[in-house]
């Protein structure tokens, strides 16, 4: 029974870890979705000293910084969490460092719908005891 409980593990484990590939690729495609808005922001700044009004120019400059600010932030945030789900996905494939991919597991939830399914997945099957052997192993 040991042994067909192993195999299950182990595909469950290379399921995850293709899951998670996927989950970090889309992950960062979308991030990157916000560079549209952050070059709107740079040419706001530089056409906000085109105007001819002071006050046009201040609102423009303002606008344009806010664009780049929130743009970069989420591009920021939404590459830094791809790229953790892809490292989570390598892990999860070397059967190494269990406690991070736990952390991004719970982090991954966060993402509706599809990263709180693949997260509450990966929380189900990283606290299995049979699986923390597989991990105690590598």
């Amino acid at each position: 029974m040991e042994g067909r409980q192993s195999i299950i593990d182990v595909e469950h484990l290379r399921l995850l870890s293709m899951f998670y590939y996927i989950m970090g690729g889309i992950t960062c495609l979308y991030a990157l979705l916000p560079v549209l808005h952050l070059i709107m922001g740079i040419v706001m700044l530089n056409l906000g000293s085109i105007s001819p009004e002071v006050g046009a120019e201040l609102s423009s400059q303002f606008a344009g910084w806010m664009m780049i600010a929130i743009a970069s932030s989420i591009i920021f945030m939404g590459l830094t969490l791809g790229i953790l789900q892809l490292l989570t996905a390598t892990f999860i494939k070397k059967r190494s460092h269990r406690v991070f991919c736990f952390v991004i597991s719970i982090i991954s939830c966060l993402a509706l719908p599809f990263g709180t399914i693949l997260g509450i997945c990966s929380i189900k099957v990283i606290n299995k005891d049979t699986v923390k052997k597989i991990f105690a192993e590598k």
